[in-house]
């Protein structure tokens, strides 16, 4: 099996947008990104597990090392996605209290809003609209922002069951982090 654009490299720079040529570091590489139906739409290009540095989990908490695909694939759109998992200490042992989840897709942010979710609403991620909506049952917040498909994706849930830790509180440091790593155009 090949990993493409995975090996690891010099870190991208911080603080800024970077340009799609940029070099990541990733010490923990995963498999491409699964094939898409040719749909009316383009397919997702930006693949966060390829693209996105050990740097930017590793600054919210996450461990890299964790990096897993988290991909959703239909006919006529798709989620591209990867996983980061945060360990806490739950009563002496270190487990897993929560989860970083970073998704590009083909589906527009005007879209997302017409989606209608429970409990979204408007919100900016450094300058950009974004749109903010926050599961009940899983303990979950997204924020979706434009992004070098269409629309990118940040997750944060926790494990409220065992830790004090909450995801949700994270979430604009989450999207704000990960904005500013992306690839300019």
């Amino acid at each position: 099996m090949a990993i493409v654009g995975c090996s690891p490299t010099t870190p991208a720079p911080t603080g800024g947008p970077t340009d799609t040529d940029s070099p990541v570091a990733i010490a923990s590489p995963v498999s491409p990104a699964p094939n898409q139906p040719s749909g009316a739409r383009q397919p997702v290009t930006f693949d966060p597990c390829a693209r996105i540095d050990d740097a930017v989990p590793a600054a919210l908490g996450f461990d890299p090392m964790t990096r897993k695909r988290s991909d959703f694939v239909f006919d006529d759109y798709a989620f591209i996605g990867c996983e980061f998992s945060r360990k806490g200490d739950v009563r002496g042992q270190q487990l897993d209290v929560g989860n970083l989840t970073v998704s590009s897709t083909n589906v527009s942010l005007d879209e997302m809003r017409a989606r209608n979710y429970e409990g979204a609403g408007p919100t900016t991620v450094n300058g950009k609209e974004a749109l903010f909506h926050r599961t009940r049952s899983a303990e979950s917040c997204y924020i979706a922002f434009p992004g070098p498909d269409a629309t990118i994706e940040v997750r944060v849930d926790s494990t409220a069951a065992f830790t004090t830790w909450v995801g949700c509180d994270h979430i604009d440091e989450a999207a704000r982090t990960v904005e500013a790593a992306l690839p300019t155009k």
